[in-house]
């Protein structure tokens, strides 16, 4: 019997910064959502850019990274499972707008695509600003 593969990756921008918090349990939550540009030419010739929205959330250690360093603006590469109701459809939400439906996808991974000095956010304190730490050099292949 096969088994189905249910991951979704894309790349976009962070809508707004994340929201975190923790459960009463003690895992620790990060809400963000992220911007997928889709760029095309329609069959009239007409350049049609439209954008989707995911709603990702993230938890435990991922979690308190991702709120510690993500930003409204943010670039970032997500590769998660996508997350339905009990019914296997897309989760409803109220919003300013009435309800509407979404999927959620639960990151099982995620990489930050700006450099700490080209990031889009405007509070330089929540950029990363050092470059990770190599322990011991003499392993690097130059």
């Amino acid at each position: 019997m096969t088994r189905d593969h249910n991951q979704l990756s894309f790349t976009g921008r962070l809508g707004g910064d994340p929201e975190s918090r923790t459960t009463p349990s003690g895992s620790q939550v990060c809400n963000f959502s992220v911007a997928v540009g889709n760029d095309f030419t329609n069959s009239d010739g007409e350049k049609v850019s439209k954008t989707m929205w995911v709603k990702c959330v993230a938890w435990n250690k991922s979690a308190e990274v991702f709120s510690q360093y993500l930003h409204k603006g943010s670039r970032v590469f997500v590769s998660g499972q996508l997350v339905t109701n009990e019914n296997g459809n897309p989760k409803t939400f109220e919003g300013k707008n009435g309800t509407s439906a979404s999927f959620e996808l639960t990151v099982r991974e995620l990489v930050f695509l700006d450099s700490a000095n080209t990031s889009g956010g405007s509070d330089s304190s929540s950029k990363m600003d050092t470059a990770p730490v190599v322990a011991d050099d003499s392993e690097l292949p130059f």
